[in-house]
């Protein structure tokens, strides 16, 4: 599990990690002392940190640190994504098409998703003459679309402002910021293992090669107030 992490924020969690291991040693160890009761919890909040498998969560006016233990069906990460992201690889689907997968119109919605049982790859026939086509980006260069569906291959026209829509199985795209709703239980408020959980991002997902451009042109702009401040 990969995020972006706050430097200033880290050594929280540190503590928070020690702290909650700690917790769960000792209820192990004492299977016969007054241990507290183990109780459920259902949260929302923001991320603020994370430390895999332990993500730091703002809750009302309340920090806690949970535990993620939850099996990938339990696992949810959900987004808005500009077409601009999307990348050779990722899986898709979209609907109304033909059984070859071809559209009349160019695709207005496009689903990015972690192939799984409730997200399979393949063909479907929606029973009303079309179809619902899964499959992997081969290719996607000027709004042509090539996807493979299992051997078959099929291109289409996606729509420049299409609506792009991502629901993962993982959180190797989750940021600082983005809501959290977790489920699980815990013995020590404050401290949680988390069975379900899900994700929302606070921001649009947007290409990586746009960043690195809009960072490249703030770096050329400081350059010239640098070398002034030098010369006086």
């Amino acid at each position: 599990m990969s995020v972006s992490r706050s430097p200033a924020h880290f050594p929280l969690i540190v503590v928070f990690v020690i702290a909650f291991i700690g917790s769960t040693n000792l209820l192990s160890l004492a299977q016969e002392e007054n241990v507290p009761e183990k109780r459920p919890f259902r949260h929302q909040g923001q991320l603020t940190n994370v430390q895999a498998p332990f993500l730091e969560v703002r809750v009302g006016d309340k920090t806690w640190v949970y535990k993620v233990e939850a099996e990938v069906d339990q696992i949810k990460y959900i987004a808005q994504a500009e077409t601009s992201w999307l990348r050779p690889g990722m899986y898709v689907r979209y609907d109304g098409a033909d059984e070859k997968g071809r559209t009349v119109e160019p695709i207005k919605e496009l689903f990015v998703f972690s192939p799984r049982p409730e997200f399979p790859v393949g063909i479907q026939d929606e029973g009303d003459g079309s179809f619902l086509i899964a499959g992997r980006i081969k290719n996607l260069k000027n709004g042509r679309l090539t996807l493979l569906v299992g051997r078959r291959k099929t291109i289409v026209t996606l729509d420049e402002e299409a609506e792009i829509r991502v629901n993962y199985a993982n959180l190797d795209l989750m940021q600082l910021g983005d809501n959290v709703e977790a489920s699980g239980e815990f013995y020590v408020e404050g401290k949680g293992i988390a069975t379900t959980l899900v994700v929302t991002a606070k921001d649009t997902l947007k290409s990586r090669d746009k960043k690195k451009r809009r960072r490249r042109r703030r770096e050329k702009t400081k350059r010239p107030n640098a070398a002034s401040e030098e010369s006086s």
